[in-house]
């Protein structure tokens, strides 16, 4: 969403558009950030009388739009001022209607995303009596004066109510600047939920910029190499990779070279083309299997995978290994001579694999290859 916003308010013969009712006078401001860009309005010829009771509301008389210019004239001014904006109107669903029938007695549409100041302000100004334009511009002390009903002065009037509530957000929930499109956005929010939807949009912002400077600081250009930047505990120099001028604390100027994307780039190409050490185990979390293994003197694994050769030691040749089995299929210490279970699969939870449990449930259990074959 762009921070330019068309403001829209249409008078019409009555309040039934679809069935039959015409627009008498449109008018439109393009607002940016705070100030007005553009203003446009005019009477618009119904082609049809205009009822009392509209007249006596908006002040407008047949004899007005007598030779004011059709729809059809004015629709190619408002394509233009309206087309991909988001367009804000006080009781927008009936701007809205009012619009696309206009344009639908053309064969044509036009392409528009509607606001609702009315239902912004209820979630704004959950206090106010009501919410008309009139009793908030009273409500609000925008203008005691104000009566409405005519469109431009409708419009100016809308405007002057979102710079206020913009005014509002920013000092009830201290914003260095009210974004637009977070103030648009509220309509669809419940008016429960308004004071987290704004907390939450704050945590995000911050954490964005916290991210950006984090980036930026990573990157910092520098005027020149040697020159001091406006930081006095850093100094600038050129990246002998890439000639980036990058920004490096004083104590750093002797041992950094590479700025920060080369230094990422080139650990990235190291870790990639260096090769995998055959007997260093993957970082597991303490579980009872492996203190078990621990314990017998394996190596940790994971448990959702099967030991392999590469993942556990084994003794070397030249010592003798604490493990015996005897004929009988027993389990011997080769030290203590004590003797337990025949030799059986282990399971692990995950998988099973050929080895010993030497004790009850819950007590070591001694890998295969860590067993000689005593007496054949």
């Amino acid at each position: 969403m762009t921070d330019t916003i068309a403001i829209l308010d249409f008078e019409t013969t009555g309040l039934a558009p679809d069935r039959g009712d015409r627009a008498t006078e449109v008018a439109v401001l393009l607002v940016d950030g705070d100030s007005v860009v553009e203003r446009f309005s005019t009477l618009i010829n119904p082609k049809r009388s205009i009822g009392e009771e509209a007249s006596r509301i908006t002040g407008i008389t047949d004899q007005m739009v007598r030779s004011a210019p059709s729809f059809e004239s004015v629709a190619p001014e408002l394509d233009r001022l309206l087309t991909d904006k988001p367009v804000v109107a006080h009781y927008a669903s009936f701007d809205k209607k009012v619009l696309h029938h206009e344009f639908l007695r053309l064969g044509r549409t036009i392409p528009t995303k509607f606001f609702c100041s009315c239902r912004i302000a209820r979630r704004v100004y959950q206090g106010a009596p009501n919410h008309k334009l009139g009793s908030l511009a009273h409500y609000l002390c925008l203008d005691s004066s104000f009566t409405g009903h005519r469109a431009l002065a409708d419009t100016e009037m809308t405007f002057r109510l979102l710079q206020h509530m913009r005014r509002t957000l920013k000092a009830r929930h201290d914003f260095p600047l009210m974004p637009i499109r977070l103030l648009l956005s509220l309509q669809d929010v419940t008016r429960s939920e308004v004071e987290s939807y704004i907390n939450r949009y704050k945590k995000r912002q911050n954490a964005s910029r916290t991210e950006a400077a984090k980036r930026a600081s990573s990157y910092a250009p520098m005027e020149a190499v040697g020159e001091e930047s406006r930081n006095p505990q850093k100094l600038s120099r050129n990246c002998k990779q890439c000639g980036r001028i990058f920004a490096v604390s004083r104590e750093q100027t002797a041992r950094v070279v590479l700025c920060g994307r080369c230094q990422i780039e080139l650990e990235s190409r190291t870790a990639k083309s260096s090769p995998e050490r055959p007997n260093s185990p993957n970082p597991v979390t303490s579980t009872p299997s492996n203190q078990r293994e621990k314990q017998a003197g394996g190596q940790p694994f994971s448990r959702r995978e099967a030991p392999t050769e590469s993942r556990i030691s084994r003794p070397s040749e030249d010592k003798p290994r604490p493990w015996k089995i005897t004929p009988d299929g027993s389990l011997v210490n080769a030290s203590t001579g004590q003797t337990f279970r025949k030799y059986q699969y282990y399971f692990d939870g995950h998988r099973s694999f050929p080895g010993y449990v030497i004790a009850s449930y819950g007590t070591p259990f001694v890998p295969a290859h860590h067993v000689d074959r005593a007496g054949g």
